[in-house]
């Protein structure tokens, strides 16, 4: 049913080869239940090198378009992802460097042995979709149904606007 996911990184280090597949949204179970429909591919990339540094790094290429549900109107919402994202690995959390010594843009991690690369491509596909995901306000539903709501009410009379007319009389 899924093919092999996992992977040693200084295996793929030493035969040079990546990691590149499409897989159904559908597989990614956690992410499925965030999105309004889980149809469609993600496209990713994994590999790994030793950086200057001689330590392993992993080089992920995420894409995707998916369809969140907006938090606004509840309507699906296509969002089109592409996320590149840098790993440096390490053995254990002694070796890990202080997060002054951090570099920005890559995310360390302790690794002993085989790596699930799904778990890892879920993990940073949640990270990548935005909190609150919204349409813009010219194509929202709930922005057009909020403005026929006001002007009905304003040709209802108020019921209060009534009992004030029964009170002074």
């Amino acid at each position: 049913m899924f093919e092999q996911n996992l992977f040693d990184p200084e295996h793929l280090i030493r035969s040079g080869d990546a990691m590149k597949r499409i897989s159904p949204v559908a597989q990614f179970a956690t992410l499925s239940d965030r999105l309004s429909d889980s149809v469609g591919e993600v496209h990713w990339n994994l590999s790994a090198s030793r950086d200057l540094n001689h330590r392993i790094s992993l080089a992920l290429e995420l894409s995707a378009n998916l369809v969140l549900k907006c938090q606004r109107c509840l309507g699906p919402l296509e969002y089109e992802l592409n996320e590149t994202r840098r790993f440096a690995l390490f053995k254990d959390e002694d070796a890990l460097p202080s997060l002054e010594d951090e570099e920005e843009d890559v995310d360390c991690m302790v690794v002993t042995g085989e790596m699930d690369a799904f778990a890892l491509i879920e993990e940073e596909l949640l990270l990548a979709l935005p909190m609150m995901p919204l349409h813009d306000s010219e194509s929202c539903h709930a922005s057009s149904g909020a403005q026929e709501e006001e002007g009905e009410l304003e040709l209802k009379p108020s019921p209060f606007a009534m009992l004030s007319r029964l009170r002074n009389s």
